[in-house]
C-alpha cells in the first residue's frame, strides 16, 4: 500500500471529534497529522497509523513563547511532520527557517515530509524547475556532508500551489496534472541523489477518491499528501482501499 498523509490543519475544534476522525482511519501506511494540541491523545488511541505533526520549531527547549520544538513533539509519540508547507511559507516562512527545522526534526528522529513546489505565476512564467530545485536544495543545506545517507529518511512532497483547492485559478485543475507531477519528481530524483538523505516522493495538491490513483499509479510517488479529503471520513476510507490495491 502506498503511503497517505492525512494534514488535518486547523480541525477539528473538539478533542473528541479528533479522536474519533482518528480512530475510523486508523490503517497501515496511513500518517495523520493533527493540530498539536491533539497529538499526545491521538497517539495513544492509534493502532495502525503514525502520529504526524504540521510543523515544529528547530530550537530543541528554551524561551519561544508559542512554539513546539521537534524533540517535544517526538516525546509523544511523533513521527513525521510536515515542513515547508504552503500555507506557512505564504505567511513568511523563509528557506533558511525550513532548513533549519528539517535539520532539527532529523536531531529528534523524526521524518520530515518537506513540500515544495511553484505558484501559479511561477508555473506561468516556466520557472518549475528553477523553484523546487531552489526550494529543495536549501531544504537539505543545513545536514552535515558525507553522513551516512540512509540514517536520514525524508519524504518529498511535490505540492503545487496553485493545485490546492483554495488556491485553484481557472484552467489549471489538479487533474491535469499527474503527468507534469511525475516530470518534476524525476527531475528531483536527479537532484536529491548526491545529498546525503534518503528520500521518497509523494504528491500534494486538492487530491481526493475522484484523482488519487491518478497519482498513485506513478511509480514516481510512494503515495499522496491529503487535506480536506482526510477529514471526510467516508471519503478518505475509500481512498485507503484504492490506495490498498496500487503496490508500491
Amino acid at each position: 500500500m502506498k503511503l497517505l498523509v492525512a494534514n488535518w490543519k486547523e480541525n477539528p475544534i473538539m478533542l473528541e471529534d479528533a479522536l474519533t476522525l482518528a480512530k475510523q482511519v486508523d490503517h497501515q501506511e496511513v500518517v495523520i497529522c493533527p493540530p498539536h494540541i491533539f497529538t499526545a491523545a491521538i497517539s495513544k488511541v492509534l493502532k495502525k497509523a503514525s502520529t504526524g505533526a504540521q510543523d515544529g520549531f528547530y530550537e530543541p527547549h528554551g524561551p519561544f513563547t508559542g512554539y513546539v520544538s521537534m524533540a517535544q513533539l517526538a516525546a509523544v509519540g511523533v513521527k513525521h511532520v510536515i515542513i515547508g508547507h504552503s500555507e506557512r511559507r505564504a505567511l513568511g516562512e523563509e528557506e533558511t527557517v525550513i532548513a533549519r527545522k528539517i535539520a532539527a526534526a532529523f536531531e529528534a528522529g523524526l521524518t520530515p515530509i518537506v513540500c515544495i513546489g511553484e505558484t501559479a505565476e511561477e508555473h506561468k512564467q516556466g520557472k518549475v524547475k528553477e523553484v523546487v530545485d531552489r526550494q529543495v536544495r536549501s531544504a537539505f543545506s543545513l545536514l552535515p556532508a558525507g553522513s551516512v545517507a540512509t540514517s536520514r529518511e525524508a519524504i518529498i512532497c511535490y505540492e503545487p500551489v496553485w493545485a490546492i483547492s483554495t488556491n485553484q485559478v481557472p484552467g489549471m485543475e489538479t487533474a491535469d496534472t499527474p503527468e507534469q507531477a511525475q516530470t518534476v519528481a524525476r527531475y528531483l530524483e536527479g537532484i536529491v541523489r548526491g545529498m546525503p538523505v534518503t528520500s521518497r516522493f509523494i504528491y500534494g495538491g486538492s487530491v481526493n477518491q475522484e484523482n488519487l490513483a491518478a497519482f498513485l499509479i506513478c511509480p514516481e510517488f510512494s503515495g499522496v499528501l491529503v487535506g480536506g479529503a482526510s477529514l471526510r471520513v467516508p471519503e478518505f476510507k475509500k481512498m485507503i482501499k484504492i490506495a490498498e490495491h496500487i503496490l508500491m
